[in-house]
């Protein structure tokens, strides 16, 4: 009687997990230097507080399976992309059947369009070309 209940099924195959040493690109965004780039690290959680600077902490599970990473508490410069906003440095990581750090779907150039930064105690926000830091890395137009 329980044997007409019982459906066997073959095992999903899941990637291998990360091996030690491998990398993998992923998106930095530093409003304070105004930074939104790409960025090796190693393919582990180690790898992602290696790259904050300190203990990571997931801030948000972004579309197609990206994970925001951040420190608990930043104070200092933001940014926001949409109506999510973030303190200080974070680490945009894709993530694969394993919960493995894999490269993640954003993209540097849209996220460059459409990122604003703001500066400590104000409420203005600033495009990534109009990040202080970006306007004196600028070539002058005037010899």
């Amino acid at each position: 009687m329980l044997e007409g209940l019982i459906r066997w099924v073959s095992p999903i195959s899941l990637p291998e997990p990360a091996q030690s040493g491998e990398t993998v690109s992923v998106i930095v965004v530093d409003p304070e230097i105004g930074l939104i780039d790409r960025a090796e690290m190693g393919r582990t959680a180690a790898g992602i507080d290696h790259i904050l600077g300190g203990a990571a902490v997931p801030l948000l599970n972004a579309p197609g399976g990206d994970i925001v990473y951040g420190k608990a508490q930043e104070d200092g410069w933001r940014w926001k992309k949409d109506d999510c906003v973030f303190g200080g440095r974070c680490v945009i990581v894709g993530s694969d059947a394993t919960n493995t750090p894999a490269e993640p779907v954003a993209n540097v150039r849209v996220l460059r369009r459409d990122v604003r930064f703001g500066p400590p105690g104000k409420t203005v926000w600033l495009g990534y070309d109009k990040h202080p830091m970006r306007m004196t890395a600028r070539p002058s137009a005037c010899p």
